[in-house]
């Protein structure tokens, strides 16, 4: 699956035949996942679509309206990051929360693996769960981060 400008989803199974699918939005995507349950992609002015299948996409209300360039899924949890310092939440990815930030410019990089998340950005490094705190499987707040 790949994400371009103008909202373009493409789907396709061996990486060389590409469906073009169509979204409700004309802002450009930028990155996407898979948390498991559905596919999930993130963009320009707050954008964030979902679909269960990849063919059939909705549009997900988001507090920001800054543009999103990374979304990374993990143990229940969804993380989206972008300019301005943008960071949202989400433990469904319909419903999204805002996370305050002290950053600095973009969040380029927002990153599932054990032992949590990161996010990370030109002049910022967030991490969370370890061992000793784990990023929990749901909810999702802005306390927790």
């Amino acid at each position: 699956m790949a994400v371009g400008d103008g909202g373009v989803v493409h789907t396709g199974t061996d990486g060389f035949g590409w469906t073009e699918r169509a979204t409700p939005t004309g802002q450009s995507l930028i990155d996407l996942t898979f948390d498991g349950d559905r596919f999930v992609a993130v963009g320009a002015n707050g954008t964030v679509l979902t679909s269960e299948t990849g063919i059939s996409w909705t549009v997900r209300s988001t507090p920001v309206a800054n543009d999103l360039v990374a979304v990374a899924a993990g143990n229940g949890c969804r993380v989206a990051s972008g300019r301005d310092g943008s960071l949202i939440v989400s433990d469904d990815g319909i419903a999204w929360n805002s996370v305050p930030t002290d950053a600095v410019g973009t969040l380029w990089v927002a990153g599932f693996g054990p032992p949590g998340f990161v996010v990370a950005g030109e002049t910022y490094l967030r991490s969370r769960g370890d061992e000793q705190n784990p990023a929990p499987s749901s909810p999702v707040t802005e306390e927790e981060w």
